[in-house]
């Protein structure tokens, strides 16, 4: 490259150069032979040095989201990779209104799970929520993060407040064959999430002993 060169550009005049070696010029003259009004000359006196070239973009409106939404964060990944998701393609889109709730572990530890029943309150008053993944801890995971109960799951708890049904729906994609390649739209399931084995308590047995399942019609009944 020779020590002075020019070089013309089609970009915004609002360019904003971040070398104080350059100078710069913008103004509607013959370009080629050709009048453009929209052209913008850099002279460049120095060899040996790279040009870079900041252009803004338009702005835009975001689109209102009318009505608020909660916004249940989780452990793990799911937390870092739902943070870039916000950050990437919904904030810089969207005006929401969000109540935050923390459902992380550590963070349901530490209000002895009272978030997570708050969190399902704010769905049944707001109706629309976004939950990540979250651990439910079993003995190793109570260890691991030195919890002081193994809390049930959050899953199972908000389902129980909202009196829920789950629906399971599959993902198609084109490149992944299915099983039955004749079905060409997805089969979903709605089945109740609450109650059942979703209220049972889990226990350790530490000794022997005898376990009874009894049924009995009459009002007032005894076993041993």
């Amino acid at each position: 490259m020779s020590r002075a060169a020019m070089i013309s550009s089609s970009a915004s005049p609002s360019v904003a150069m971040r070398n104080p070696s350059l100078s710069f010029s913008s103004s509607p003259r013959l370009f080629n032979g050709v009048p453009v009004g929209n052209r913008v000359s850099f002279s460049v006196r120095f060899s040996h040095t790279s040009l870079r070239c900041y252009a803004s973009s338009p702005g835009f409106d975001k689109i209102r989201v009318q009505n608020p939404i909660v916004e249940m964060d989780g452990d793990e990944m799911t937390r870092i990779i739902w943070k870039t998701i916000k950050d990437k393609l919904i904030f810089p889109y969207l005006d929401l209104d969000i109540k935050y709730y923390d459902l992380g572990i550590l963070n349901r530890d530490a209000t002895d799970d009272r978030v997570t029943v708050e969190s399902a309150e704010a769905a049944l008053k707001y109706n629309v929520a976004v939950k990540c993944a979250t651990i439910t801890p079993d003995e190793t995971r109570v260890k691991e993060f030195g919890l002081k109960s193994m809390w049930r799951s959050p899953n199972g708890t908000i389902r129980n407040i909202l009196n829920g049904t789950v629906f399971r729906e599959p993902i198609l994609c084109r490149n992944i064959p299915r099983i039955v390649p004749g079905w060409k739209k997805p089969i979903c399931i709605g089945r109740h999430a609450f109650g059942d084995q979703y209220r049972a308590t889990d226990t350790v047995i530490k000794g022997p002993g005898k376990l009874k399942m009894v049924f009995g019609k009459l009002i007032s009944w005894s076993y041993d």
